[in-house]
């Protein structure tokens, strides 16, 4: 393993327990590969993204830890497919566009708030959801 790498694993340690989140070998992993892959995965995508490296991970564990993680305000549970949940690593406001054609989500980073027309109603989550044909696929 690369010197750089233990060093990150130790700032992912070092996150985990700041949230109260006991850091297991798996939960280092999984976080690592959530800052590393943008792909805005569901737990399924991601448990096949690591059973090869991990064969002893569990779908149990990817579920938990990913509800877990979004619990303490790690992550952020997206349903851009109905009752699919996928995962964000980036937890700011900002919309997700889904391609109709490759499924591919790309963050489009600008927040509804600023197209809302003034109101004295608090926005407190937003949650925008775009669909269409991305540039890849045009």
């Amino acid at each position: 393993m690369k010197r750089e790498n233990r060093i990150y694993a130790e700032e992912i340690k070092k996150l985990l327990i700041e949230k109260g989140i006991s850091p297991s070998y798996q939960r280092i992993r999984i976080f690592d590969f959530l800052t590393t892959n943008r792909i805005h995965p569901s737990a399924e995508m991601l448990y096949l993204q690591l059973i090869g490296e991990m064969p002893t991970l569990s779908r149990t564990t990817v579920y938990s830890t990913l509800n877990l993680f979004a619990d303490k305000g790690m992550l952020k549970r997206i349903f851009i497919e109905g009752t699919l949940v996928r995962f964000d690593i980036d937890t700011s406001d900002h919309m997700h566009f889904k391609c109709t054609k490759c499924g591919e989500v790309f963050d489009i980073f600008k927040s509804a708030k600023k197209l809302l027309p003034k109101t004295e109603h608090k926005v407190i989550n937003e949650e925008v959801y775009l669909y269409g044909i991305c540039k890849n696929c045009k």
